[in-house]
């Protein structure tokens, strides 16, 4: 079954980190010569569940190198709807990556509750509190590498991968919590 999947939703070969990087040049920061202020609000303004097929979408998903296969499944062509809105979010903010994303969460003080929220929900509703979260990273003015959550987005897609999928879960919330402040022992 694994070796089907494989087949049928092959890890590019450059990983999904390479083409989170790819969609990103895709999408120019604010400011930038070839920004697009009407691709850039397309973009974030997408319903990811019933919007994944607009042009201007798909249009840097190809020209990222998303394969044809993703595109052409529903459930993958949400997914890497989710992750071009998160991006072009976080683009129009002006902001690129940095620390963990765990880490942008606790530097935003996010809240264990909707931390659990996102780490707990699947399929429909993990891209719905995806882009909930990144929204606030970017209106935070944070900057943050999402590739544990977007690739996380594109897991939860793949039968089979729920291993998968906790690793990326605990990874969140690890970087969440190394980046907490240790309690001071001499205010006891």
């Amino acid at each position: 079954m694994t070796e089907e999947l494989i087949q049928k939703f092959p890890i590019p070969k450059t990983g999904y980190r390479q083409l989170f990087e790819q969609i990103s040049k895709e999408l120019p920061q604010r400011g930038a010569l070839s920004f697009s202020a009407a691709v850039s609000a397309n973009l974030r303004r997408l319903d990811p569940e019933t919007e994944f097929a607009t042009p201007d979408l798909v249009r840097v998903l190809v020209r990222a190198g998303v394969a044809t296969g993703d595109l052409r499944n529903n459930e993958r062509a949400r997914a890497w709807a989710t992750v071009g809105q998160s991006l072009a979010l976080m683009a129009h903010a002006g902001l690129r990556s940095g620390p963990r994303i765990g880490t942008a969460l606790r530097d935003i003080a996010l809240s264990d509750n909707r931390l659990a929220r996102l780490l707990t929900a699947r399929g429909a509703a993990l891209r719905e509190q995806a882009v909930r979260t990144v929204r606030r990273i970017a209106s935070a003015g944070k900057p943050a590498s999402l590739d544990d959550l977007l690739e996380l987005l594109l897991v939860d897609t793949l039968a089979g991968s729920d291993e998968w999928a906790e690793s990326l879960r605990l990874r969140i919330v690890e970087s969440f919590e190394r980046a907490t402040p240790k309690a001071d022992a001499s205010t006891g």
